[in-house]
């Protein structure tokens, strides 16, 4: 609900009576019908309760774990990110929680550490040395049309087609008359289902 200046100016003046008789912004957004939001942000925004600030108890546990292990932030996480520690794992080593590490990185903007073994997913190296194996391979997958051969890059070049569609062409078989003219080998009107024809 929208308050108008007026309306907002009475909410603050019966805020601050309740705020001075002791009641906190629970009790006296209760006893004032209105939402909980409203009476804190009110609140907050006439000095009648502090604002929360994160950053200092940020930078309170990052100057801890700065003196305790003798170099930035930044460098420790980066060791662990090289160790292959996750970021359960490192929370646990730098002796604070989860949510605590999560906060710091993201306020000093580190990029967060990867999930470990502990019932998480970390993708093993071999199965990401494979996908990029794969990926190289495409780019650099030589083919030969009309007797000339060329990579897949530089056939997508000089037909004018977009690198995914021709190698998709290619990996579905269409022979080498279709792949340089660019007509399907399927009749029209059938779609991905139709014949060869």
């Amino acid at each position: 609900m929208r308050y108008t200046k007026e309306q907002t100016a009475e909410l603050v003046k019966k805020l601050s009576e309740l705020h001075d008789a002791g009641l906190g912004p629970k009790r006296a957004a209760d006893s004032l019908g209105i939402h909980y939001r409203t009476a804190v942000r009110l609140m907050m925004d006439n000095g009648m309760v502090p604002r929360s600030r994160p950053r200092k108890a940020v930078k309170v546990k990052v100057d801890a774990i700065e003196a305790k292990y003798g170099h930035s932030i930044g460098k420790i996480i980066e060791a662990f990110r090289r160790k292959g520690v996750g970021q359960l794992e490192a929370a646990e080593r730098l002796g604070i929680s989860n949510v605590h590490l999560r906060n710091i990185c993201d306020s000093l903007r580190i990029p967060r550490l990867g999930r470990n073994n502990r019932g998480h997913y970390h993708p093993p190296r071999e199965q990401s040395l494979a996908a990029s194996k794969k990926a190289a391979e495409k780019t650099s997958m030589r083919l030969t049309l009309g007797g000339v051969t060329k990579t897949l890059t530089e056939w997508c070049a000089e037909l004018n087609v977009p690198k995914h569609v021709f190698y998709g062409r290619v990996k579905r078989g269409w022979p080498e008359e279709n792949l340089l003219s660019g007509e399907s080998p399927y009749e029209k009107g059938k779609g991905h289902g139709g014949r060869r024809v």
